[in-house]
């Protein structure tokens, strides 16, 4: 059974020491998946500076791991000089947990905490600071069993120069996580940094990650890169690029005549249909692609409004190259009827 549950509130810390211990109790159990502490890692955020981590979780979970969280707040808050979470079950309020440092005890500090919220943060400075075998800590509970490692936080934030820092300090760019390579989600500044430090552009999924992005400029580095389409990703990547509105690496990717083939594929001007970039649309019929079922030629407007609201300039400009292409048609199908009359 999954219940509807929150966790919302901060606590702050009176040195270090605290925080670093509190932080061992939150995400140092071992229970079994459905037991499992529903607060991970991407669910805390650090402020450095005051020493106050905040934690944020609404959702369904059952009930289980209700009684397992609970007692790893209150683990958490045993190291803590101040601060509240507010809890709620299925929409009602239940005892908040306070801070109560019960367990408070000095000891060297490990900081390998340290070393996850810098590198989350995309802080090179805090880096710096730590010690270089810190550097290449592989962390659990991120979302559910997975873990990460530093230096695919630092690719997701997009940091070039934490980048830089983890390298020097003998870390891998590709190195290896089960949420797979860093460069699959890395920002373009990441992107540039972990291909310099030897990051293999053709790693598994890494060029369909980029093709999914709002941008097309991680893409292009990519394929600046030597990346190439895999055979058995062709349509995977002819869905993304139609629906995200890039039409060019369409046309990058169908020099290939056996990536072209698949554009005439119905999910691909679906995924055109659905992104609302006629001139995508049009492309692909261009390519022999035809109009699917449920989106039959009378049913078109409704894309070219979608864009004329969002995109007023956009859809313009692909309304007069529709009407252009039109006029030029009509006028060839004309004077092939009059060379006929002749």
């Amino acid at each position: 059974m999954s219940d509807h549950q929150r966790f919302s509130g901060s606590l702050q810390f009176e040195d270090a020491v605290g925080l670093e211990l509190g932080l061992d109790a939150l995400f140092g159990g071992d229970e079994p998946e459905n037991d499992r502490c529903v607060v991970m890692l991407p669910n805390v955020r650090l402020d450095r500076a005051t020493r106050t981590l905040a934690i944020e979780f609404e959702g369904n979970r059952g009930g289980e791991q209700w009684y397992t969280t609970r007692a790893r707040i209150g683990e958490l808050a045993g190291f803590a000089a101040s601060g509240v979470i507010e809890t709620a079950y299925d929409g009602q309020p239940c005892p908040s947990i306070e801070a109560d440092p019960r367990y408070y005890k000095q000891r060297p500090l490990h900081r390998r905490w340290d070393a996850y919220f810098a590198a989350r943060a995309g802080d090179a400075a805090w880096l710096r600071e730590l010690d270089r075998a810190l550097l290449a800590t592989t962390y659990e509970s991120f979302y559910g069993a997975n873990t990460i490692t530093t230096m695919h936080l630092a690719a997701t934030a997009d940091s070039a120069e934490v980048i830089e820092v983890l390298v020097a300090a003998g870390v891998a760019a590709d190195a290896p996580s089960p949420m797979g390579p860093p460069i699959a989600d890395a920002g373009p500044n990441a992107t540039r940094a972990l291909l310099a430090a030897g990051a293999d552009p053709n790693g598994a999924e890494v060029l369909l990650s980029a093709c999914k992005r709002p941008t097309d400029d991680v893409a292009r580095l990519l394929l600046d890169a030597g990346a190439v389409v895999k055979p058995d990703e062709y349509l995977a990547i002819a869905c993304a690029c139609a629906g995200g509105r890039h039409l060019e690496l369409l046309r990058v990717f169908a020099r290939d005549p056996a990536f072209a083939a698949v554009l005439v594929d119905a999910r691909v001007i679906a995924a055109a249909i659905e992104g609302g970039e006629l001139v995508i649309v049009d492309y692909l019929l261009e390519q022999g692609a035809t109009l699917p079922d449920p989106h039959a030629v009378a049913s078109r407007p409704k894309p070219a409004k979608k864009l004329a609201k969002t995109r007023p300039a956009k859809a313009k400009k692909a309304k007069k190259a529709t009407k252009a292409k039109k006029a030029k048609k009509a006028k060839k199908a004309t004077k092939a009827t009059k060379a006929k009359k002749r």
